[in-house]
């Protein structure tokens, strides 16, 4: 294993010029800058595994394993992609945050349907 550093803060993030990677600035334990640059591929990887982090993290705080970090939804759209067959359904939150999911039609249909009675409260219907 390469070098390890505990970050303390999250200062920023730069995208290279050309979109083909990019740095985030921190700050560690101590205060001193130290900086991660990844390219594209790499960033892509990690944000697909930041939810399971999260949730294992918080899962395991809380020693419950039903326990999820919720963000409130301030808006959503829903686009039709260039193949005119996919939705784009876009959400996000008040900060800002935002995910794109491409669903087809009879996902929206489902996600459509009132859902409420088919499963006990706090269970995950997907």
């Amino acid at each position: 294993m390469g070098a390890e550093f505990e970050v303390d803060q999250m200062i920023s993030f730069e995208t290279a010029a050309d979109g083909s990677s990019i740095r985030l600035s921190m700050k560690d334990a101590s205060g001193d800058p130290v900086s991660v640059r990844m390219p594209l591929e790499c960033l892509n990887q990690l944000v697909m595994t930041l939810p399971g982090m999260v949730r294992q993290a918080v899962q395991r705080q809380h020693r419950d394993p039903s326990v999820r970090v919720v963000y409130p939804l301030a808006r959503f759209q829903v686009e039709l992609a260039d193949d005119l067959e996919t939705r784009i359904l876009t959400l996000e939150t008040l900060d800002g945050f935002s995910v794109s999911f491409g669903l087809s039609e009879e996902q929206c249909r489902e996600i459509a349907a009132d859902r409420r009675n088919d499963a006990p409260a706090g269970t995950l219907v997907n």
